[in-house]
């Protein structure tokens, strides 16, 4: 999660670098959102190029019943994140998030917009405080006021997280300081951030697309411990 990146930004749409993808089902009224991998190569903060083209393609989507929004990511710009959870939170759709990998940092913004947020049973959530990439020459008073930014930022991120989990805000101040927290499907539903776990069922013999289903399993319906799943962003 990072604040205040220098990289280049777009001059006009054609140069614009998408991180996700809208796929429509106009048989069934509903869209996919694929947000995979990095959260913009570049901070939304002074852009106001990219953040227009994902507004109109999520306008283009029409009335929509439902929008999927599935994630694999771990995180990226934290101002772009907040937009995104901005603009489907007014969404009128059902917004259901599935994480089907992992979701850290910046990600878990996007992740709260969901009227359901499901996790795979092998998938991991990671939250932890902002973070600002410096270079160049500072004197106290420019540090002391990035300081005060960041502490801005983590206030608006935990506001996020306070709209799905019952935590305290003290509580999920803490669990971001410490290093960052990382949680199983099933920690992640039980610590509030996520509403389910969902796995793929089969019975006798290993899945495959014959017989491939989805099944979404609540906190209390899993009769197994799961290792903790730590992946390491090098």
């Amino acid at each position: 999660m990072t604040e205040g990146r220098q990289r280049k930004k777009p001059r006009n749409k054609n140069e614009v670098q998408r991180f996700w993808n809208f796929v429509p089902d106009e048989e069934r009224n509903t869209a996919e959102m694929l947000l995979y991998g990095e959260i913009s190569e570049y901070s939304w903060y002074g852009d106001e190029i990219t953040p227009s083209v994902f507004n109109q393609e999520l306008k283009d989507l029409g009335a929509v019943d439902e929008i999927t929004v599935r994630i694999n990511s771990g995180g990226g710009d934290v101002f772009a994140a907040v937009a995104i959870y901005t603009r489907l939170k007014e969404h009128k759709a059902k917004i259901s998030v599935k994480i089907d990998g992992w979701c850290a940092s910046a990600a878990t913004i996007i992740a709260m917009a969901g009227d359901t947020i499901e996790i795979s049973v092998g998938g991991v959530f990671m939250i932890h405080d902002p973070l600002a990439g410096l270079i160049g020459y500072y004197n106290t008073t420019d540090l002391e006021n990035i300081v005060k930014e960041l502490e801005t930022i983590k206030q608006s991120i935990v506001n996020c997280y306070m709209t799905v989990t019952d935590k305290s805000e003290e509580e999920i101040k803490s669990l971001m300081t410490n290093e960052g927290e990382w949680f199983t499907g099933e920690e992640a539903v039980e610590a509030g951030f996520c509403t389910a776990v969902y796995r793929c069922g089969y019975r006798g013999r290993k899945c495959g697309k014959s017989n491939c289903k989805f099944r979404t399993y609540r906190l209390g319906e899993i009769q197994h411990d799961t290792k903790r799943i730590i992946r390491l962003r090098q």
